[in-house]
């Protein structure tokens, strides 16, 4: 859900993403164990002998302050990120520069301790978020993630000489970090069943003119009361790409346009001239000619618990400790200080 936390999730969905182009066996992944704690089980912990592990200087664990960072929400509630647990994560890591080599092909840095940071901030967030929505994690929701994240990360594995024990090194030395991936996504979840309905929705079908003045629109508008074609017009007249096919733009979630035009066809009589509504591209004379009944789309949940989730995030006040970073609200992440 959630552009800068879908940022963090990066290697989640790198590893997605590599799971067609692998290949791994059938055969391959039933050799593999996953425990009922998401574990990867194997005869072989050891990282292949073709991984180069760059040399690069770990960021220092101890000056990690006892408290990493405060999130005060909008009702005034704060949350605290134990800077133990910030340790804990990258210690894993840095113990284990195979594993970390294997998920990201770099060492800790500096940069990933702050990406990291920011990712247990935005874990505090999701919560909240939760709340606010009246969700819920599923009790086997946690496992359920698990599974899934051993048969990615094993397909990731798939171009190493021994997926199985690649997969089982980086399960072991990035355990921690991995089960912060799950509490992100099982969060995400759960935000976006909050949203979710088994009910079927009503999209309207509609067909606009778009023109560059006021002017123009008016003219059309006048038109069409005088009895001509809306498509006949939309062929002529109009400049969106949809005027070869008479401006039509078929039936769909009204949250798919920008703002003024979705209200106009929520708001809007069917086959009624509506406009002209003046938008960012320029001035429409719409018509809804229809309403077509589809089922509940999974991905307007989604993009519904994204909008709620960066509302909250936009209105949290976020206090990271000098020594790690700065918090910066636009991109909802911590970035290095000036005098870094």
């Amino acid at each position: 859900m959630l552009n800068q936390s879908r940022k963090i999730l990066s290697v989640i969905v790198a590893i997605a993403a590599l799971t067609a182009a692998c290949g791994v066996s059938r055969e391959a992944a039933e050799a593999v164990e996953v425990g009922g704690d998401g574990s990867i089980g194997g005869d072989e912990t050891s990282v292949p002998d073709s991984i180069t592990i760059p040399e690069v200087e770990p960021p220092d664990l101890s000056a990690i302050p006892q408290v990493a960072a405060t999130i005060t929400f909008a009702d005034g509630s704060t949350s605290e990120v134990p800077g133990e647990e910030l340790r804990q994560i990258l210690g894993q890591l840095i113990d284990s520069p195979e594993a970390s080599t294997l998920l990201f092909g770099q060492a800790v840095t500096a940069d990933f301790q702050r990406d990291t940071l920011s990712s247990l901030i935005q874990l505090r967030v999701l919560d909240n978020t939760i709340s606010e929505v009246g969700g819920s994690v599923p009790d086997d929701a946690v496992e359920i993630e698990e599974a899934l994240i051993a048969e990615q990360l094993l397909n990731a594995m798939g171009t190493q000489p021994d997926p199985i024990a690649a997969a089982a090194t980086v399960n072991a030395g990035a355990k921690n970090y991995l089960d912060l991936i799950v509490a992100q996504r099982v969060r995400q979840a759960a935000i976006t069943a909050a949203f979710f309905t088994d009910e079927e929705v009503t999209n309207p079908c509609s067909r606009h003119i778009l023109v560059d003045t006021v002017e123009e629109a008016d003219a059309i508008v006048a038109r069409l009361a005088d009895g001509e074609d809306f498509a006949e017009l939309a062929m002529e007249l109009s400049t969106g790409p949809s005027g070869p096919d008479g401006g039509d733009l078929g039936c769909s979630d009204p949250n798919g346009f920008v703002e003024p035009f979705a209200n106009a066809i929520l708001e809007g009589e069917l086959n009624e001239i509506l406009g002209p509504v003046e938008t960012e591209f320029g001035f429409h004379v719409i018509e809804v000619y229809a309403e077509e009944t589809a089922p509940a789309n999974p991905d307007a949940a989604e993009s519904e618990g994204f909008q709620e989730f960066s509302s909250i995030l936009a209105s949290t006040t976020v206090e990271v400790d000098e020594s790690l970073g700065v918090w910066d609200p636009a991109s909802g992440r911590v970035l290095a200080s000036a005098a870094e």
